[in-house]
């Protein structure tokens, strides 16, 4: 049986909405609007919260840089998705701590169902830099314990041999939270998490970025754009455009 799975980013529920974001802001007016529809004058106002400046001075890059942005009224707003990763993307996401907070399965309580990340394809090191992988795929054969296979192979193999020896010592009576030091960084952890759009909203920049991590880190973030634009359009518009 295959133990590979993939990265998955699942909605789970939401409080409030675009038009929550722009009746945050306008309460210092003591104004509220009842109504869900997004007017023209909620989309420049998402956009001038976002920016901090008005429409003629948004594409002025000195200005921009200077400005005071609005960030408050994108905190009234909460989402709570579903995420599972392998160990070492999440390592990264758990550096994300304002605004969010975290519950994740433990291995401590699970010993069944371990699932493993595995890569369509193994990069090569940057040829100038110390961190990061380059374009270029590695595909060379390598010769280990007698055999010789590619990177990928061997990742695959060796780390299915792992939860071999994991399910092993539990099979045998090792307490599972000490049977689960032999797991591999690949194993899949899943968690609860909430916050705001506006802490998702960082996570999705970091992590969608050119330099994050390609493999694991960028799919998770293109699968939580595709929540957070789903759930808040036009707010996601003014704060990424």
């Amino acid at each position: 049986m295959s133990r590979k799975q993939e990265i998955k980013v699942e909605f789970v529920d939401k409080m409030g909405s675009d038009k929550r974001i722009c009746n945050a802001a306008r309460v210092s007016f003591a104004k509220w609007d009842e109504t869900e529809e997004i007017t023209d004058a909620d989309k420049g106002l998402l956009k001038y919260l976002a920016t901090g400046l008005p429409k003629a001075e948004r594409e002025d890059w000195e200005k921009r840089a200077k400005a005071h942005t609005h960030f408050t009224p994108f905190c009234h707003t909460a989402l709570s998705i579903r995420v599972t990763v392998p160990v070492f993307v999440a390592r990264q996401l758990h550096k994300h701590v304002i605004g969010l907070v975290i519950n994740e399965e433990s291995r401590r309580y699970i010993v069944t169902d371990v699932g493993l990340f595995v890569p369509k394809g193994i990069h090569k090191a940057p040829a100038h830099a110390k961190q990061g992988a380059s374009d270029e795929l590695h595909t060379d054969l390598i010769e280990f314990n007698g055999e010789n296979k590619t990177a990928l192979e061997l990742i695959d193999k060796y780390c299915n041999k792992q939860v071999d020896l994991y399910e092993t010592l539990v099979d045998v009576g090792v307490a599972p939270e000490e049977a689960r030091i032999v797991l591999p960084l690949n194993m899949m952890v899943s968690w609860i998490w909430t916050g705001s759009l506006l802490a998702f909203n960082r996570v999705y920049q970091q992590r969608v970025d050119s330099h994050a991590q390609k493999t694991g880190t960028q799919e998770f973030a293109e699968k939580l754009g595709i929540i957070l634009y789903e759930h808040f359009p036009y707010a996601m518009e003014a704060l990424n455009s």
